[in-house]
Parts: C-alpha cells; sequence; structure tokens
C-alpha cells in the first residue's frame, strides 16, 4: 500500500514538470512568433525662421547736410515821427496797409491853433494859421507799428508809426565759425518752411563780426518777392560733406550698440543673417556709406526685421 502511494506522488511530480515545461515551451514559441520591433527613425525638428526683408549694397553718391536754424527779419525798417506837438486828426491807416512815400499820414492840430480859434473870429489874417498841420510819410513800406489813434495828444519827434519794406526780407543764421571754410557767401542752401515748401536759394552776406559768446557769425540769405511774415523760424541747411559713389546700404539696414561705436549689418549667406561688423562714412536720412568691412558690391543683407539678431540666425526672406 505504501509503495502505491509513491508511486502515485512520483506521476503527481512528473506530470507538473511536464506541464511547467509545455507552458515554458509554449511561451518561448509565441514570444519568438512576434514580429522583430520597427526601427524608430528620429526626424529632426525644424529650427523656426526669422521672417526678413532684404536688399543690396548699392552704388550712390551722398552729401551731408549742415542744418541750423534761421528766422526772417526785414533789413529796411522807417519811422514816421510827428513834426509838431497837438492832437492826432484824420489818421486813417491801420496795421498792415501799404503806405507810399509823400502820401498824407494825418493832421495835427496844435495848442496855439485851438487859441487862434477865436481870436481869428476878430482879426481874420490869422485864419490861415488854423489850419491843422499836415504830416506826410517820408518813406514807403507797410504799416507794421501804430503807436497813436486819432485824437491823441503827441510831441514833437514822437514815433507814431513804423514801416517795414517787404522787399529788404531776409533770413538771418547764425553759423559756427568752424564752419567759415565751408559756408561762404554764395554758398547754395535749401530753406525749408514751417509749411512743407522748400526754397533754393545762395547765401547774401554776412556780418563782419562773431558774437562773443556763441562765436557765432550772422549770415543772410536775401528773399526776393517772398510775401513771408518777419520772425519766422526756418530750417537751413548747407551741403558741408561729400563722397563719390562708394558702397553704401539703407539707413534702416545698419544696426549699432548703445554708444553707438561698434556698428554691423546681416549679411545674407544661403538663408543665414550673418553678423558683419563695418565702419561707416557719410550719413544722410535714407543712406550710410560703408568705409571698411566685409561687403562687396551688390551683396545680400537684411532691411527690415534683423533687429536684435543673433549671430548665424535662419532666415526666410519676404516676398514683396
Amino acid at each position: 500500500m505504501k509503495k502505491k502511494n509513491n508511486i502515485r506522488t512520483l506521476l503527481y511530480i512528473l506530470s507538473g514538470i511536464l506541464i511547467v515545461a509545455a507552458a515554458w515551451w509554449t511561451v518561448s514559441y509565441l514570444y519568438n512568433k512576434k514580429e522583430a520591433p520597427t526601427e524608430t527613425v528620429k526626424v529632426e525638428e525644424e529650427k523656426p525662421t526669422i521672417e526678413v526683408t532684404t536688399t543690396t549694397v548699392k552704388n550712390e553718391p551722398l552729401t551731408e547736410y549742415l542744418t541750423l536754424n534761421g528766422t526772417t527779419k526785414f533789413q529796411k525798417t522807417a519811422n514816421i515821427r510827428s513834426n509838431a506837438t497837438g492832437y492826432v486828426l484824420d489818421m486813417g491807416f491801420t496795421i498792415g496797409n501799404r503806405v507810399e512815400k509823400g502820401q498824407l499820414f494825418c493832421h495835427i492840430k496844435t495848442k496855439e491853433q485851438d487859441a487862434l480859434r477865436d481870436i481869428s473870429l476878430i482879426d481874420t489874417s490869422l485864419k490861415v494859421f488854423k489850419k491843422p498841420l499836415t504830416l506826410l510819410s517820408n518813406a514807403s513800406g507797410i504799416l507794421s507799428t501804430l503807436n497813436i489813434h486819432t485824437g491823441d495828444y503827441v510831441a514833437e519827434g514822437d514815433i507814431l508809426a513804423v514801416l517795414t519794406e517787404p522787399s529788404s526780407l531776409v533770413i538771418l543764421v547764425n553759423v559756427p565759425y568752424e564752419y567759415h571754410q565751408t559756408i561762404r557767401v554764395g554758398t547754395a542752401c535749401e530753406i525749408q518752411l514751417p509749411d512743407g515748401r522748400t526754397l533754393n536759394l545762395n547765401i547774401g552776406g554776412m556780418t563782419p563780426s562773431v558774437d562773443a559768446v556763441s562765436q557765432a557769425q550772422v549770415y543772410f540769405i536775401r528773399l526776393p518777392g517772398m510775401n513771408l511774415p518777419e520772425n519766422l523760424n526756418v530750417m537751413v541747411r548747407f551741403p558741408y560733406k561729400q563722397s563719390g559713389s562708394g558702397k553704401c546700404i539703407p539707413t534702416n539696414a545698419l544696426q549699432m550698440d548703445e554708444l553707438q561705436k561698434e556698428f554691423w549689418v546681416m549679411r545674407v549667406v544661403d538663408s543665414v543673417a550673418v553678423k558683419t561688423p563695418v565702419k561707416i562714412g557719410l550719413q544722410t536720412s535714407e543712406w550710410v556709406e560703408i568705409k571698411s568691412g566685409n561687403l562687396k558690391m551688390g551683396d545680400e543683407i537684411v532691411l527690415q526685421g534683423g533687429y536684435g539678431l543673433a549671430d548665424s540666425t535662419a532666415i526666410s526672406i519676404k516676398k514683396d
């Protein structure tokens, strides 16, 4: 009986071993039957590009201007003075009226004439002295200042009015003496008026002295036939420096540091913006002369969108 039990136990153990072996083989078989894993291909992400507009290095003649302030002024003025002491009569002019030389300006009635008013009734020979005195204009011009009105009392020699001659209008410009070799009588200049008009004229003259404090010399520019008011502020531009044809770029394409000591442009090389240091020459409102740097005529550079770009930044060019 005991022997049978041992045999049964042995059979159970063998059966368990066979089941485990069969399970292991099945799992191993199924695992090996699986397809080989697909190889993962890593796709490198494209770096974002900065959209910019570009231009090229061009050949342009440049002129740098010296800009100064100017003021209009009438050079010729004339005073109309009283020729007697008395009361002003028949003064019919107002500021802005044109007065001609020899034209009646007003009458002046003296106190003595008032006293003769009653006496002339007794002595008719004195009537000739009752007539008010005539004051004629001693010059021609526009009435710019009027100090009296009808009925005012004036003394002999008082200034009753001031006339200005429109044809004597000039622009006065204070030019620092350091520029006297460049700006002379006859030098062409461009005058920019506040209303947007531009006049191209020449220096007409200058004063023989300089201001003791500012060391500036007064130049004047004649304005023949121009109807402008006095004391009008204008901008006067003089050609200061000129360069022949040379490498130039638009002003917007130039970049600089905060101290404006280092300058560079972003040159386009194979869709990459490369920082290129340059040295500049003359500058105008539109163009900058390139004196030196790794730039040649026709090179493509960033015009807009390049501010703050790092060296070797990938860019895309915006099409018009």
